[in-house]
């Protein structure tokens, strides 16, 4: 395809989506490396990302920008965990069992968005495992904010993330 289109094209893959494909080393280092805050942005128009983000609302899906890198850099001095910590073993694992229902292959609702509504069981594991995340996350800051030192600063840090 590269010699009838060139390193970089667009492909339509349908519903309104177009993927951007990449046939050059070089270009992709390019694209990646050397122009990574130009091509940080993320991509809002999928249901599931929406679904595991709490609407874009996270670290992992917000898109690039200031504000995201300092509630990054924030979130990783104050939320962080052993790497055997029994709670950063099940987070983990839940992440990668949402990750593999979510993009393992498509999900319906990505394609054609009314189907977030209709109960087929792909979109009905999905909001199930999404919940029991977002659940462990309130569950978290919760005991965070009744932890944290508001005379240093901490829960203000909190607030900001």
């Amino acid at each position: 395809m590269e010699k009838k289109y060139g390193e970089i094209f667009t492909v339509n893959i349908g519903f309104g989506h177009n993927c951007i494909v990449v046939s050059s080393v070089d270009l992709v280092n390019e694209l990646l490396v050397e122009k990574s805050k130009e091509f940080a942005g993320r991509d809002t128009s999928l249901w599931s990302l929406y679904l595991i983000s709490g609407g874009y609302k996270d670290l992992l899906f917000d898109d690039y920008g200031p504000v995201w890198t300092v509630q990054k850099k924030m979130a990783v001095k104050v939320l962080s965990y052993e790497i055997d910590d029994p709670e950063f073993v099940w987070l983990r694992e839940k992440f990668a069992e949402n990750m593999t229902v979510l993009f393992g292959s498509r999900l319906p609702a990505d394609l054609i968005p009314f189907l977030k509504h209709v109960p087929i069981p792909s979109t009905l594991r999905a909001k199930k495992i999404s919940r029991e995340l977002h659940d462990f996350h309130r569950r978290k800051l919760k005991e965070h904010k009744a932890t944290l030192n508001s005379g240093r600063g901490g829960f203000h840090l909190l607030l900001f993330i």
